[in-house]
């Protein structure tokens, strides 16, 4: 008869388990705003979990987009922020990615949302509606971070 410790899902591999059998620690656990995650020798390092989000009405072109992506990566990297999804809503389209980055900040605690700038949530989500910034600060915990200045919007107090 097997043993639950001798049976192994194709995560519990030697390198997710360290060598120990039993259980072990599914990589990437989230834990406010910090992601642990391994390294190749093993050691386990917390840095600040980040999304990032791009409206596409605010920018010229395809290549305008594929710019800012790039700088919120850069951004990202050279801050030792680990970036999770980078959100972008397309010109002319209705909003779906915004949506999908709040349901990401919900499940994934994020520290702070990048944008290349504030431009980016201030649109309204609809007429005499509250604007993108304002539903992210008012109802979630995460901090917006415009690249561009490169100081986070105040988080909102609980």
């Amino acid at each position: 008869m097997l043993k639950l410790e001798d049976r192994k899902a194709p995560w519990m591999t030697r390198a997710s388990t360290f060598g120990q059998r039993g259980t072990a620690t599914l990589p990437g656990l989230l834990t406010a705003g910090y992601r642990e995650s391994s390294s190749a020798t093993g050691t386990d390092a917390a840095r600040p979990y980040v999304l990032g989000y791009i409206d596409g009405e605010q920018l010229r072109d395809d290549q305008e987009i594929a710019d800012s992506r790039a700088q919120i990566g850069e951004y990202a990297i050279s801050q030792r922020l680990q970036l999770g999804s980078i959100y972008v809503d397309r010109p002319g389209g209705d909003g779906a990615m915004f949506r999908a980055l709040l349901a990401s900040i919900e499940r994934f605690n994020p520290a702070h949302v990048l944008v290349p700038d504030l431009a980016h949530v201030a649109v309204p989500l609809g007429p005499g509606a509250e604007t993108r910034r304002q539903r992210i600060t008012d109802r979630t915990a995460a901090a917006l971070l415009p690249i561009d200045a490169r100081e986070p919007d105040p988080a909102p107090s609980l």
